[in-house]
């Protein structure tokens, strides 16, 4: 929770995303984490529907940062 806050303190949007793992913190409970902190969040299913939209939220002068599984992010 605690790196979530952090990352969430300094993002404009905030894209919840869990990987098909048993173990993974459902999207919705990460996303929870992030809104005390960021106005814009969003719990998604899919990360590939979550990549296009940060994205397009990014525009030409923004930043995607990808944390967590390098699997999805691959």
């Amino acid at each position: 929770a605690y790196c979530v806050a952090e990352i969430a303190k300094r993002s404009d949007v905030f894209i919840g995303v869990a990987p098909d793992n048993p173990r993974a913190l459902p999207a919705e409970e990460l996303t929870a984490y992030a809104k005390p902190y960021c106005i814009d969040t969003a719990a998604m299913e899919h990360y590939e529907a979550a990549y296009h939209r940060a994205v397009g939220k990014a525009g030409n002068s923004g930043m995607v940062l990808i944390c967590g599984s390098l699997y999805m992010a691959g």
